[in-house]
């Protein structure tokens, strides 16, 4: 008896030293390219780019439209390789897949560090090159974290939401380097920092990932009983076993998939207009301090990891169904919001989307970890993300309907 209670909290603090670590690298790491708002505020003050303001000062549109380039660069490698990613965690494991990402983040942070001594010795943007490089890296970690969820059955989906959330907060990263920047602290002390933490984050967490080997294995394993998390979905108990071009085939997938590839892009719309929306107001109706506002709803719309005690509640008592549900209620409140002309408005509206978006990326991994299980999840994640990459490419055009009014304010 002493000795199995000896192996169980064994297990237990291997468990717990993995979701730690697990949960430390999707925030630090993840979506930070996502907070590119104050980083691009950063690259301009210290010049990037600014050579390209030809005949005219920095800043520039020529600058800016270099450092969005950049921007546009990263967000689309890691749309398009998110189902290589993976596909590579499925088939290999998340302790391969953290040392690919490892590779690549600190690699990418390391090059950002020095790129503006090497641009200026041989003219090299490196800064384009690491940036992707951090991109792609970030998602592959997010594919990696997707496995940790099944080493706990009792608490599968509170571990999706944990994850989902932390995603989603980690584009508050960038802020806190502009904080210490703005402190006076170098810009490449700020890069070599991260690159010393992530380095000992990353370290840790394969060698979490290697003492839950075990675990991992017990926990790819297609199990004929599935799990209470697991029968709430339709057809749980055949569908995990089954390969992933049969999986792809069928409706749940399909429907899935269909609702990623109208969410996601309505979600990334909404962060790529918020300010423009906001500044269009502020000129039509005068409001004072419109920077401010901004300023607020940058920092609610990170803090969606305090909506996961209502995705649990909902998921308890609503199942996945009903939660995608209350997500899509959640979407058409945080619209009727925006639409509101009043600062208080976009300001709860800042905080129903930053819910909403919680609630979005929770569902999805949810519902497909649920109903696909551990050994596609990732693959079936990736599709959905491409799938909603391409969606959110046909978005473009929509910047030719900001306001007249506001690029002649602009102006």
């Amino acid at each position: 008896m002493w000795l199995q209670d000896s192996e169980a909290a064994a297990k237990f603090r291997q468990r717990g030293f993995l979701l730690v670590a697990d949960l430390a690298s999707v925030f630090l790491f993840s979506g930070i390219i996502f907070g590119w708002a104050p980083l691009s505020a950063m690259l301009v003050d210290e010049g990037f780019y600014s050579h390209q303001c030809v005949g005219e000062p920095a800043p520039c549109d020529a600058q800016a439209n270099s450092l969005n380039l950049a921007f546009t660069i990263g967000s689309t490698a890691v749309s398009f390789l998110s189902i290589p990613a993976g596909m590579l965690v499925d088939k290999f494991g998340p302790a391969v897949g953290t040392v690919v990402a490892a590779v690549l983040e600190i690699s990418g942070l390391i090059g950002i560090a020095v790129c503006e001594d090497v641009n200026r010795e041989t003219g090299f943007d490196l800064f384009l090159v690491s940036f992707t490089m951090i991109s792609v890296g970030g998602a592959f970690t997010m594919f990696n974290a997707y496995s940790a969820p099944f080493l706990f059955k009792s608490s599968m989906n509170v571990v999706i939401e944990l994850t989902a959330c932390l995603f989603d907060g980690s584009c508050i990263i960038f802020t806190f380097f502009k904080m210490a920047y703005d402190a006076g602290v170098p810009f490449s002390t700020l890069w070599w920092f991260f690159v010393g933490l992530a380095g000992g984050v990353y370290a840790l967490l394969i060698l979490a990932w290697i003492v839950n080997a075990k675990e991992l294995k017990e926990s790819r394993a297609v199990d004929s009983t599935p799990s209470a998390e697991e029968a709430k979905s339709p057809h749980a108990d055949s569908l995990p076993s089954k390969p992933l071009l049969e999986q792809v085939r069928t409706l749940e997938f399909v429907a899935v998939c269909l609702y990623a590839a109208i969410q996601v892009p309505r979600s990334n719309l909404y962060l790529g207009s918020v300010d423009l929306t906001n500044r269009e107001y502020a000129l039509l109706y005068d409001w004072p301090d419109v920077d401010r506002v901004i300023s607020i709803i940058g920092l609610i719309i990170p803090l969606g990891f305090a909506a996961v005690p209502f995705i649990e509640a909902s998921i308890h008592y609503l199942d996945l169904i009903g939660t995608f549900l209350v997500c899509s209620a959640l979407g058409l409140l945080y619209n009727f919001l925006q639409l509101v002309p009043a600062q208080s408005a976009q300001l709860l509206g800042a905080v129903v989307f930053a819910a909403f978006r919680a609630f979005l990326f929770s569902i999805l991994a949810a519902f497909n970890g649920a109903t696909f299980g551990p050994t596609s999840m990732g693959s079936i994640m990736g599709l959905c993300m491409f799938v909603s990459s391409i969606v959110n490419l046909g978005q473009a055009p929509n910047a030719q309907l900001i306001p007249e009014s506001y690029r002649e304010g602009k102006a």
